[in-house]
Parts: structure tokens; sequence; C-alpha cells
């Protein structure tokens, strides 16, 4: 969730100034979706990773409701969201 939340925040700072609407405070999948009609992220990557994000937050929501004080999760799970989310973060950040 932290690496995407990062991609969002990096659009938003590199390239807000040449599209405004990435200032909306929208959360993170809304600026996700917006950062791709302006033509920033390619839209296959977004959606990968928004699918991904709503995974995660979705395990966050039931491990908390279960009790754990930690929202710990096995990454070999999430190995098709790591993935989603790392195209994503290296296309945003160019590396």
């Amino acid at each position: 969730m932290v690496d995407l939340e990062f991609a969002n925040q990096f659009l938003v700072l590199a390239h807000a100034h040449r599209h405004p609407a990435l200032l909306a405070n929208a959360g993170n999948l809304a600026l996700l979706r917006i950062a791709t009609e302006e033509g920033l992220v390619p839209a296959h990557l977004a959606q990968a990773a928004a699918a991904a994000y709503r995974r995660y937050r979705g395990a966050q929501h039931l491990l908390r409701r279960n009790g754990a004080a930690r929202a710990l999760v096995d990454p070999a799970a999430y190995a098709p969201d790591i993935a989603a989310v790392r195209a994503l973060s290296d296309a945003v950040l160019g590396t």
C-alpha cells in the first residue's frame, strides 16, 4: 500500500503544475484514475495496481477486524499484487 501511495504522491508533486486535476483531495484510487486520464500512467498498470490496492485494503480491514495489532501478511500470497505495484512504481519513477 505504501508503495502505491508514494507513487501517487510523486505524481502529484512532479506533475500537478501541468495537470491541476491531480490536486483534488480524492484518495489514492481516484488519483491513480486521474493520472491515467491525464496520460501520466498507462491504463493497464493503473488498473492492476488499483486492484492490488483494493486487495491490500481488504486484507488490512479483515486483520484489524479480527483483532490484529498490525496488518502483516505473507508476501508470497500477494506476489502478483506486489509485482503490479512495482510495475506502476517503476513506470512513475522511471526506474
